[in-house]
């Protein structure tokens, strides 16, 4: 008896072990997705799409969540909180659809309403429903594929009141909202198809927003180090000595704010510490610790812990202040200064593009190739000090 509890014992420390390293509670049971040929044969092809996943699948539903004209799929997948991850459908069709939003009167959802949908080849029935699997619930937004019919010869509603309304001759490739009551319906044109979205960066345009990288359309404002001793040189860096006195052998400088209690900040540090010891890239990389509460000594303890080898400066209170103030206004559109922070300098100490949150040291080398950092105008020059 005392063998067999030993055996049980094992059993379920082996079963935590698996858990822990993010296997199913299930075992060895993997996500799977069926395609439907047409002919009743289905193939799984989760594996290519990646649906294949170790974790528990609770529910997964569909929805054309960046308005492109077909569904991505959003599922969960956890034990014990939620856990979403987002497959967004890039695959180029030639195949047609239709998106049919519903707005029934003195309703806030159209729950209960019934659509049939009918081409010269057949028809097609949704019911709206809010339920959906496990802690989910579908899109109000009902999506009808039509392979290759390019009108949709008849649309029946069937509004929760027991009212019903007929559409004729709608066309396909658009969203189309249905008011109860109105014959007409209003067009909702679709975005510009992902085909290619998961291409990296077209033109570098320094008025956008790409991603958390914001570029900025003009130089910004110098970045003074002359009174701040770097813990781990011998003499900081100085981007105050003027155009032509400063020289250096990189054109961009990655300043980077980050403390010893920011998750997120250690663990962005390898890649930082990586393209700092890259000498093809031409970029530098400077930290500046905002502990307030933390000594020299402890700072130096994290820098050896974390593997950093490039200078760090540990800013007193009033440095602190004078920097949060002087990047003031490149972080009120994003709610703040969030650690960690990125400022982007070129060759001079002028800040021309501001990241909040982990780094993508790939996605900024692609963006410093196509951005030429040269050197403002007297224009421009004038409008900094007019900044400061």
């Amino acid at each position: 008896m005392m063998a067999e509890e030993g055996a049980f014992t094992k059993i379920w420390e082996q079963f935590a072990a698996n858990l822990k390293n993010g296997w199913s509670w299930s075992g060895f049971e993997r996500s799977v997705m069926f395609m439907n040929d047409g002919d009743a044969n289905f193939t799984n092809i989760a594996n290519v799409i990646g649906l294949d996943q170790v974790t528990d699948g609770r529910s997964i539903i569909s929805v054309d969540i960046d308005n492109d004209g077909d569904l991505d799929l959003i599922g969960t997948s956890s034990r014990t909180s939620p856990h979403l991850y987002v497959l967004r459908n890039d695959f180029k069709t030639d195949r047609h659809h239709l998106f049919i939003e519903l707005h029934p009167e003195k309703r806030k959802n159209p729950e209960g309403s019934k659509l049939l949908l009918t081409t010269d080849d057949w028809t097609q029935r949704r019911d709206v429903a809010l339920g959906y699997g496990y802690r989910s619930q579908p899109s109000l937004i009902q999506h009808f594929g039509l392979r290759d019919n390019t009108i949709v010869d008849k649309l029946e509603v069937t509004w929760p009141g027991g009212e019903v309304q007929v559409f004729e001759n709608i066309p396909v490739d658009q969203k189309i909202i249905l008011r109860q009551g109105n014959k007409k319906w209003k067009s909702v044109a679709h975005k510009e198809h992902n085909y290619n979205a998961t291409g990296r960066l077209a033109t570098v345009n320094w008025h956008k927003f790409w991603d958390k990288l914001q570029l900025l359309s003009h130089p910004y404002v110098k970045l003074d180090f002359t009174d701040q001793k770097a813990l781990n040189v011998d003499e900081p860096l100085n981007f105050a000595t003027g155009w032509e006195e400063y020289e250096r052998d990189s054109t961009v400088t990655v300043v980077n704010l980050w403390a010893t209690w920011c998750a997120n900040c250690r663990r962005e540090m390898p890649d930082l510490v990586g393209a700092d010891l890259d000498t093809s890239n031409n970029i530098r990389v400077l930290g500046i610790c905002m502990d307030e509460d933390k000594t020299d000594e402890q700072i130096l303890t994290a820098i050896k812990d974390w593997g950093i080898e490039f200078p760090v400066f540990h800013y007193d209170a009033e440095a602190r202040e004078n920097l949060l103030n002087i990047i003031a206004p490149l972080l009120s559109a994003q709610g703040g200064l969030a650690l960690p922070t990125s400022l982007v300098l070129d060759a001079d100490g002028n800040c021309r593009a501001i990241l909040q949150g982990a780094i993508d040291i790939e996605n900024l080398e692609l963006y410093l190739e196509q951005a030429a950092f040269e050197r403002p105008s007297d224009a421009e020059q004038a409008v900094l000090g007019a900044d400061l």
